[in-house]
């Protein structure tokens, strides 16, 4: 059996082209029928090589969180894509993640405090308290991921990836690891204003507008 379970291992982190993970991070979607999704059983697989084609610059990290919060995690969703878009997600994705998915990325570590992220990111870190409120009915085992996080949290970009958005002005919109991001940034909180809280380095996938 654990030899079994070695094999599957190595086949999905080379089909998914995952280079950082280990049996104890890796996590395979909950997929249909426990198959996984690059192989021709499962029915998705379509709509995942159509996700990947219709974005080929896109780093396969950023694609396959955002295809598994949106499509995986949403059977409403992907029902739709199926049936009104023959099974391709670009039709059903708005101008806004056209943009985001086509510009530029660069995996980067980023020197940051609160006040290196856009308003809207800002609200929901106070609105959120940093993690100290609970939104299990917007975020699933929410207090759960922030305690865990708050242990891994070193402030020296050692974490997993989160994904960002850069505007033009130069601030970071949190698209993805919200758990991760406010839990780094809690170690610069020394007591004063946002804007004066140490700088921490968080490792990010960034996408820049194309000019």
């Amino acid at each position: 059996m654990k030899k079994l379970i070695r094999k599957i291992l190595k086949e999905d982190l080379q089909n998914w082209g995952v280079s950082d993970a280990t049996k104890e991070t890796y996590k395979m979607f909950p997929l249909k029928e426990d198959i996984p999704i690059y192989r021709e059983g499962n029915p998705y697989k379509k709509v995942w090589n159509n996700f990947r084609k219709g974005f080929p610059n896109t780093p396969e990290y950023v694609l396959r969180d955002f295809f598994e919060a949106t499509f995986m995690q949403s059977p409403k969703n992907m029902k739709e894509v199926i049936q009104r878009f023959n099974s391709d997600p670009k039709p059903f994705l708005g101008s806004y993640w056209h943009d985001f998915f086509n510009a530029n990325w660069k995996l980067e570590v980023l020197n940051v405090n609160p006040e290196d992220f856009t308003d809207k990111t800002i609200n929901m870190f106070l609105d959120r308290n940093f993690g100290e409120v609970e939104m299990d009915y917007l975020v699933k085992n929410d207090k759960e991921r922030t305690n865990i996080q708050r242990k891994l949290a070193k402030g020296n970009a050692m974490n997993e990836p989160v994904i960002v958005a850069k505007n033009k002005d130069g601030k970071y919109e949190l698209i993805e690891g919200w758990h991760r991001t406010m839990s780094a940034l809690l170690l610069g909180d020394n007591g004063e204003d946002l804007k004066n809280w140490d700088k921490v380095k968080i490792r990010a996938w960034v996408s820049t507008p194309k000019k």
